[in-house]
């Protein structure tokens, strides 16, 4: 009741649909950031009414750092330059996000009795894989085993001092396996630090997601076909 009389109820109905958006925090959108890093591309979809410039420089930032680290594609890289050195024994010291990937990639290798090998970089390149540009081929078994003995994480010391050590000269390592995912899950702190809650995180196929999209429902991950000429996996 207000000092005019009664609200008619048509009018409260018609009021709580007006005032209803406002009052729930309807003022979220989502805003999608997009790039490349790590010889691939990331997609990122925030759930924000706050501007995300300050965000997106960020988020380019870490990307930057762990690229710099461990990409292959850079040959100015952390993991470019070990993989050319050729002094076995010598101490190379790396970065926190280097040591933290190599120290679980020697768990993984330890873990799966090998299974996973992350010093397979010469068969990569041999299938056409790798970050040298070439044509995808099944190799000849005799290229495959010409190469072999380049291949074994046993050749590697990852020091819980920050640096790495080579037992064989030509062992070189290629994490593309890992530092993927190593970099969304970068990517999710620094937005999670933000204060967004939610969120979705892609980067060359590895995907984190946190919360929920502006209707409430839940974020849905399509799985694209693995032909070269697919796109886009369908993310939203």
């Amino acid at each position: 009741m207000t000092k005019f009389g009664y609200i008619p109820l048509g009018l409260m109905v018609l009021m709580a649909m007006l005032f209803a958006p406002a009052c729930s925090g309807g003022g979220k959108k989502e805003v999608m950031l997009e790039g490349k890093t790590m010889g691939t591309t990331f997609h990122i979809t925030v759930v924000t009414e706050a501007d995300t410039s300050g965000l997106e420089a960020a988020i380019h930032r870490r990307l930057a750092e762990i690229n710099q680290s461990m990409s292959t594609y850079d040959p100015e890289s952390e993991i470019s330059r070990f993989n050319r050195m050729r002094e076995v024994g010598r101490p190379f010291p790396v970065s926190s996000d280097f040591l933290q990937v190599m120290t679980v990639a020697a768990e993984l290798h330890e873990l799966t009795g090998g299974a996973w090998d992350g010093t397979v970089s010469p068969l990569v390149n041999l299938w056409g894989f790798g970050s040298r540009k070439s044509a995808p081929r099944i190799p000849d078994p005799k290229e495959i085993e010409a190469l072999l003995p380049e291949v074994g994480f046993r050749h590697i010391t990852v020091s819980r001092d920050g640096a790495l050590k080579k037992s064989l000269a030509t062992v070189s390592v290629d994490l593309a396996s890992i530092a993927k995912g190593y970099g969304v899950d970068q990517v999710a702190s620094v937005i999670a630090a933000a204060g967004i809650e939610d969120f979705l995180v892609e980067i060359g196929g590895e995907v984190y997601a946190r919360g929920r999209r502006p209707d409430g429902g839940p974020w849905r991950i399509g799985i694209n076909t693995p032909k070269p000429s697919a796109g886009r996996a369908e993310i939203y």
